[in-house]
C-alpha cells in the first residue's frame, strides 16, 4: 500500500450527508452491531493490518456559508503508518 516507510494522512470532517453520499456507501457514522461506528474506527478497520494509526489531532475549519455567515466545524486529521 506504501513505502516501507510511508504515512497515510487523511483528513476530514465526517460530515454524513446523505445528499452527498448516499449511506450505502458511508465507512462510519452509523450503528454496527449496536454501537456507533465513527469514521475514525472504521478507518483504522480499513487500513488493517497493513497500518495503524500513529496519531490524531482536531483542527478547527470555518466554512462561509453565505456572505457574512460562517459554520465552524473540526477536521478530524489521522496519520497512519506500517504496523510495527
Amino acid at each position: 500500500m506504501l513505502q516501507d516507510k510511508g504515512l497515510l494522512i487523511i483528513s476530514s470532517v465526517f460530515d454524513w450527508n446523505p445528499e452527498i453520499t448516499p449511506p450505502g456507501h458511508w465507512i462510519g457514522g452509523y450503528k454496527k452491531n449496536g454501537e456507533n461506528l465513527t469514521g475514525v474506527d472504521a478507518l483504522k478497520e480499513l487500513v488493517r493490518p497493513e497500518l495503524e494509526l500513529l496519531d490524531s489531532l482536531r483542527v478547527p475549519l470555518a466554512n462561509q456559508t453565505k456572505a457574512g455567515t460562517f459554520q465552524l466545524k473540526y477536521s478530524n486529521v489521522m496519520v497512519f503508518g506500517p504496523v510495527k
